[in-house]
């Protein structure tokens, strides 16, 4: 906020009038002069101050008041106000021109004096408001790089983990090529849907739900045909969910998880299912499954880097407006339950 700027806002006008109301209160406790006259008086005086600080800051075109601004601006804003006032409240015409010129100069003096001291908060208020609208921006520009390097990070974690799963699912590929060659044939034609989404999310800052959709289909397609009868899955997003903003490869961890430490050690398999859902103003993410359960993921729940970069994610890009919960199933597995308010998501 430059000083000749407040006269622009409705809130300044109302600081500087009540500032000059004050003054004529105060003045009226300690003179014999009416409150009106008083009012009439620091209004003018106040107004024509400021008035003139503005006047002279444009003509010298410069972005704020200077100190020899100040100098000639208070004074010559004082005087003007004092003749208006004259005018306004018919001082002139009581009057003593004998002691008339002592008047003025007193009433100058004064004027400067107090019209000093009302510049000098607008000049220190301006001065904190400027040092808040700094510092903010300056914790803006942190917590941006601070997203920045998170989401390098966890970028550079899931490119670490895209090798393994590609090394897997290639070594089943070899595997099924004598044995169930139509089954090795769609392995590869989802490993290509899944890389190929895949590689366009790492190059994208957001991502949709319909594109997370797509993925999971894709990933859960090759280990459903490595993993058979073991594991089936079924996907639901619900419609109006379709174009909400995701961070890229957000629930895909979610899904490996289930896969990984539920499913897979279980002997009988299990299903998973994934679930998209607005409610409550969120967007709520549900990957479930039926396997091993809670008590059987705990430890590789402390090691599992996919869960680490969601919490990680959801606290730099959300915080306190994201929130991912682990519980287990009343009968088998468990649910991941990951919620986002929907304003994030716009």
């Amino acid at each position: 906020m430059q000083l000749w700027s407040f006269l622009t806002r409705t809130s300044d006008w109302l600081q500087l009038l009540l500032i000059n109301s004050i003054i004529a209160t105060l003045l009226t406790l300690v003179t014999p002069s009416t409150f009106l006259v008083n009012l009439i008086y620091s209004q003018c005086i106040g107004i024509s101050i400021a008035g003139m600080l503005v006047l002279i800051t444009r003509l010298k075109k410069l972005p704020e008041p200077t100190v020899w601004i100040y100098l000639p601006g208070i004074p010559l804003g004082a005087m003007t106000g004092i003749i208006t006032a004259f005018f306004l409240s018919n001082d002139l015409k009581s009057i003593n021109y004998s002691t008339g010129s002592e008047v003025v100069i007193r009433s100058l003096l004064f004027s400067v004096l107090i019209g000093s001291v009302v510049t000098l908060y607008f000049v220190l208020n301006d001065k904190r408001q400027k040092a808040r609208a700094a510092l903010a921006e300056e914790r803006l520009r942190l917590a941006d790089k601070e997203k920045q390097l998170v989401e390098s990070h966890l970028m550079l974690l899931q490119a670490q983990i895209e090798p393994h799963f590609l090394f897997n699912t290639l070594s089943n590929v070899v595997g099924l090529i004598e044995a169930r060659p139509d089954a090795a044939r769609q392995m590869l034609e989802s490993l290509t849907i899944y890389l190929r989404a895949t590689l366009h999310r790492t190059r994208e800052e957001t991502a949709t739900v319909s594109d997370e959709a797509e993925l999971l289909q894709a990933y859960l397609s090759i280990q459903k045909i490595r993993m058979d009868k073991r594991l089936e899955f079924s996907i639901d997003v619900q419609p109006g969910c379709e174009k909400l903003n995701l961070p890229p490869l957000l629930i895909q961890p979610l899904v490996e998880n289930a896969i990984i430490h539920g499913l897979e050690p279980a002997i009988e398999g299990g299903e998973v299912t994934v679930s998209f859902s607005k409610a409550n103003e969120m967007l709520k993410c549900v990957v479930s499954d039926t396997g091993m359960g809670l008590d059987n993921e705990k430890q590789p729940e402390k090691k599992s880097i996919g869960l680490i970069n969601i919490r990680q994610r959801l606290t730099s890009l959300y915080p306190k407006q994201a929130e991912l919960i682990l519980r287990q199933n009343k009968t088998t597995g468990m649910t991941a339950s990951l919620t986002i308010a929907l304003e994030c998501l716009s």
